[in-house]
């Protein structure tokens, strides 16, 4: 069945809670009254749910690491033990807790979801920024619009990102802030807009071409141009940053 792009904005950022109370209101009649509206809102809540959890598996992941380098302990050890538990609990029932949700999400979510969105959310890892990186001197200086960006970026917060990168980019023309507005687009459903700042990086920038072929290709695919999505692949899948991914993604869509 296809929608209405509006209609996902709409339900995106009411899922976000950025709606006014109006909007809240109509939306929420559309709900109660139109079946199809609320068949598409479940879908786009576990869309959502599984982009913005999704690149957290990778904190499981270093969480195992850190406690695969602890030493093994006797009982005069225990207390040290304790200490570290008490220190790591919080992240690591974070971590866990989301890695119950995308697991729930790859098994459980509804047949009916288009081949080309279960991918994309299978293969949409937002790229790592490059963080703020401030020094000491600068702790108590105005923090830029680009490293506020990056602040809310890191944190997950990509519906407050995408307005601090937009502001970042009028101070800076920085190909790295618009990659990861580019990314904080999809993790935020509107991969049309993805689509332009990838091309914007091809076009005016020499520096992560790769990164925003992969992106691109990403964002066609989560808009079903599965052609153009083929060809940024193809280009790619030699190469030593995302070749893998690519050729892998490749296959799956064969």
């Amino acid at each position: 069945m296809e929608h209405n792009y509006d209609d996902i904005v709409m339900l995106e950022r009411y899922i976000e809670h950025s709606l006014n109370e109006e909007e809240i209101r109509k939306v929420e009649q559309r709900l109660s009254e139109e079946p199809a509206f609320k068949e598409l809102y479940q879908n786009e809540k576990l869309l959502v749910r599984g982009i913005r959890y999704g690149h957290l598996r990778s904190n499981l992941v270093q969480l195992k690491d850190l406690e695969s380098t602890l030493p093994t302990v006797g009982a005069a050890e225990k207390p040290a033990r304790v200490i570290i538990f008490r220190t790591y609990w919080k992240p690591i029932a974070l971590a866990a807790s989301v890695l119950l949700v995308v697991s729930w999400f790859f098994v459980f979510s509804p047949q009916g979801m288009p081949g080309n969105e279960k991918l994309f959310v299978a293969y949409f890892e937002p790229f790592d920024s490059p963080g703020v990186g401030t020094t000491r001197s600068e702790m108590n200086a105005p923090q830029t619009w680009k490293a506020k960006a990056y602040e809310a970026y890191d944190k997950g917060d990509y519906a407050m990102a995408v307005g601090l990168f937009e502001k970042a980019i009028v101070e800076n023309d920085d190909p790295i802030v618009k990659l990861c507005l580019g990314n904080a687009y999809l993790a935020t459903g509107r991969a049309d807009r993805a689509e332009i700042m990838f091309n914007k990086i091809l076009t005016e920038h020499e520096d992560l071409v790769t990164q925003a072929k992969w992106y691109l290709s990403l964002a066609y695919l989560k808009q079903n141009k599965m052609e153009r999505t083929r060809a940024v692949l193809w280009e790619i899948s030699k190469s030593s940053t995302y070749g893998e991914k690519a050729r892998k993604l490749l296959e799956e869509l064969d």
